[in-house]
């Protein structure tokens, strides 16, 4: 349910119905599952939860790590770096985006979340001034709604690209 409702903008049932799967999870002896807990954090990160979102993103990137799957691993990297925008931690954005870029071009992964993780660590490197961070950020996102077809999205975050400030 989580994710339906995330899919249609409810961020706050959506992050309700995560939770509830985590402690359903918890409950009868699983651990906690790496899509739920990447799911949440996504949807921590669209509420500006960034330090909530940042715990969630770190138990995903564990899982990743021990599931030996790139495509996850790439995708929790880029989960971190969009938590680092947000929490103003270039160190550790470039670190985690340059982590998820080296892992997503040898898997060729494309996934919504993906776009979606680079468009908000956008908005918030050019909120906090860093332009050339923007940049790099909005043209991942760019590339992924183009691979993924959505024509609209990708318009959007051509419109954004042209409307940063010129070095």
């Amino acid at each position: 349910l989580g994710e339906n409702y995330r899919r249609r903008g409810d961020l706050v049932l959506a992050e309700k119905y995560y939770l509830r799967a985590l402690k359903t999870g918890e409950r009868i002896g699983l651990s906690r599952d790496l899509v739920y807990s990447f799911n949440l954090a996504i949807t921590l990160l669209e509420q500006d939860k960034f330090d909530m979102a940042l715990g969630y993103m770190q138990e995903a990137l564990k899982r990743a790590k021990i599931s030996e799957r790139p495509a996850y691993l790439g995708l929790a990297h880029a989960g971190m770096a969009a938590c680092a925008a947000g929490l103003e931690n270039w160190t550790g954005f470039d670190a985690h985006f340059a982590a998820a870029r080296r892992l997503l071009e040898q898997t060729s992964f494309i996934d919504h979340d993906l776009a979606r993780l680079g468009e908000v660590a956008g908005e918030h490197a050019e909120a906090a001034g860093q332009r050339e961070r923007a940049g790099e950020a909005y043209a991942f996102a760019l590339d992924q709604w183009r691979a993924v077809g959505d024509d609209d999205r990708a318009e959007a975050i051509e419109e954004k690209i042209a409307q940063q400030p010129q070095s």
